[in-house]
């Protein structure tokens, strides 16, 4: 595992990496090209136990470098991943996908943080389809890049908003961010603005949600 400088996670863990989604704007198949990898799905067995050897409680942000729930994905990876989440008692897991219909396939610790990507109403408005029917501690709505307009319509456990940074930096209106602000306000959802976001003052909300499903004591490999 490594520690990142995604703000709102304590560190990233990469037992799968690679996607096939070929998002224009992904920072984690430039970082592949970049240092010359190949971005094809792939399962790293040297990596599936390093939770076990963090002793101290962290937020970890599972597969920064996958969509660990693409149709691609094998199964028994998933089924793998999530058996160290409930070995790893004390850490909370942080998941993000595009593909939330996925969830519903699986069964999770209560450790686990389960999110959706949306960067415009199609993706939002499939997401909480699909956060309707799921059960877990948190569900969480993750509109980086934000691409377009959404109208919020329901209240989730989390919102994390943030602008285009790569490969071509971009921000969304300001009306658009000002609009899901105030929504999430209204309702009392934890919000949590990227630091690339400057259209409006990001360093206003920098909130988690609050959750109880974590246990404390630590583990010992």
């Amino acid at each position: 595992m490594n520690r990142t400088k995604i703000e709102w996670t304590d560190m990233s863990w990469n037992p799968v990496t690679g996607c096939k989604h070929e998002c224009e704007y992904c920072y984690a198949r430039a970082i592949s090209n970049r240092f010359k990898r190949s971005f094809e799905p792939m399962f790293h067995e040297s990596r599936i136990r390093q939770p076990l050897k963090e002793n101290e409680s962290k937020k970890i942000f599972v597969c920064s470098m996958a969509d660990l729930f693409g149709e691609w994905v094998p199964d028994d990876w998933i089924k793998r991943v999530l058996h160290i989440c409930e070995l790893s008692k004390h850490h909370t897991f942080q998941f993000l996908t595009k593909n939330p219909e996925r969830y519903l396939d699986f069964e999770f610790p209560k450790n686990c943080w389960l999110g959706a990507s949306a960067t415009d109403q199609d993706m939002y408005d499939r997401a909480m389809d699909i956060f309707d029917e799921l059960k877990a501690p948190v569900k969480y709505l993750s509109c980086e890049p934000l691409l377009g307009e959404i109208v919020l319509d329901k209240r989730v456990d989390w919102l994390i908003i943030g602008a285009c940074s790569t490969p071509k930096p971009s921000q969304p209106d300001k009306g658009w961010v000002i609009d899901m602000i105030s929504y999430a306000e209204d309702n009392e959802i934890p919000l949590f603005l990227k630091p690339n976001l400057s259209v409006v003052d990001h360093k206003r909300f920098k909130e988690f949600p609050v959750s109880s499903c974590v246990e404390t004591q630590m583990v010992l490999f």
